[in-house]
């Protein structure tokens, strides 16, 4: 039998604890270093232009697709 877990952390502070180097060995570490504010509206306009041309079936009306930019300001 094969046991596996996945984690997630933030950094210590605010009542979260160091973890020791005893205990992290036990574990892959992989940090991502966080957006930049450019790169998550891109990313975010992209995935509203993907849904905006793949909902064939009830398309989204000229106003809602006018919104793509205060949804995505609204999201981040």
């Amino acid at each position: 039998m094969k046991v596996g877990f996945c984690a997630a952390m933030g950094p210590p502070g605010g009542g979260r604890s160091t973890i020791t180097n005893r205990y992290t060995r036990h574990f892959n570490l992989l940090y991502i270093e966080p957006y930049s504010t450019q790169s998550m509206n891109a990313i975010y306009q992209n995935v509203m232009d993907w849904m905006y041309r793949s909902n064939s079936k009830i398309p989204f009306t000229k106003g809602v697709e006018a919104m793509r930019d205060t949804i995505v300001s609204s999201t981040i």
